[in-house]
């Protein structure tokens, strides 16, 4: 049996569509891939930027936190200020409160390891504060200590110097932490 004109061209016709048929399941499919591929781009991009977002706000709480710190170093009548600056100038003595101290050691147990900024906050940083503490501790437990009627403890004017030195130094590292981060 011979083929005619329109049989060629039903046979012809039918592969057309099935040709058709096939290019457009597999532009759907190809379209599904790469729409899929875009989406999952777009959600790690989103964790990505979550992320980001989480570490800058736990920097931002431990800066908070150290900054909260630097409140018990001043020497001005506060009721968390662990010194009192007596007099004026080169006769001026700097005492220490010793029940403020023992707040000092608490806050930073709590800054430091309960809400785990200490992990945080540069070494250097770190470093100056747990030697303003020990300092300060050892001046509380000293044999040699010299204590005013009001139960102050007297500072030696080194260490008085030194003191303003290092909350000066902390503040100002602080802030310069900040701006590196670009948080203020």
């Amino acid at each position: 049996m011979e083929w005619t004109t329109d049989q060629w061209l039903n046979v012809f016709g039918l592969f057309l569509r099935a040709a058709g048929l096939l290019v457009g399941v597999f532009v759907a499919w190809k379209g599904y891939q790469w729409a899929y591929k875009k989406w999952l781009d777009q959600k790690a991009l989103e964790n990505r930027y979550e992320l980001q977002r989480m570490k800058y706000d736990a920097k931002l709480a431990a800066y908070k936190g150290a900054w909260s710190l630097i409140s018990y170093l001043g020497h001005r009548d506060t009721p968390v200020g662990m010194f009192a600056l007596y007099g004026k100038g080169a006769n001026s003595t700097l005492y220490l409160f010793p029940d403020r101290v023992a707040a000092f050691n608490v806050a930073i147990e709590e800054i430091f390891y309960q809400q785990g900024h200490g992990l945080l906050l540069p070494t250097a940083y770190k470093n100056r504060l747990f030697e303003i503490r020990s300092i300060v501790n050892g001046m509380l437990y000293s044999k040699d200590k010299q204590v005013n009627k009001d139960g102050l403890i007297a500072i030696e004017a080194e260490l008085k110097d030194r003191f303003f030195e290092d909350k000066k130094w902390l503040a100002a590292e602080v802030k310069r932490y900040l701006e590196e981060e670009k948080m203020l």
